[in-house]
This record gives C-alpha cells, structure tokens and sequence, in this order.
C-alpha cells in the first residue's frame, strides 16, 4: 500500500511503500509531469507547481492517489 504525507501538501510529500515502485505524477486533466522510482520511502517535492488536484500513480498497477497542492 502507497503512504503519501502530508495531503494536502503545500511542498515536499513523503512517499512509502513497500519495495521498489515507478511513480507518475499526473495534472488533473491528465497530462504526465514526471515520473520517478523510488525505493520503501522518498521524499518527492512538489513546490514547482500551482495549487490544485494532482494523482501521483504507481505505473506498474496503474493505481491512483490523490494530492492536494494547497499554498
């Protein structure tokens, strides 16, 4: 299971999750912004962008998650 905190955010989000994973950081109309691995736990930081709505989704199972991007 993904942990992602803070959410909302207004930075930086810690990101968990057991072994190694691909994530996609996604727009909420969909465009792809950045992908990045991560191995048990990274901090991913967020503050290039606008607040808003953002789904961070593991590229392997195509599961999203919600975050909130609020300054």
């Amino acid at each position: 299971d993904l942990t992602i905190y803070p959410n909302p955010t207004s930075g930086s989000v810690l990101i968990s999750k057991a072994g190694t994973t691909k994530l996609g950081l996604y727009n909420a109309i969909g465009q792809l912004l950045f992908t990045q691995s991560i191995e048990e736990q990274d901090v991913i930081d967020l503050s290039l962008y606008l607040s808003g709505i953002y789904f961070v989704v593991e590229m392997e199972t195509g599961i999203g998650h919600k975050i909130i991007i609020d300054r």
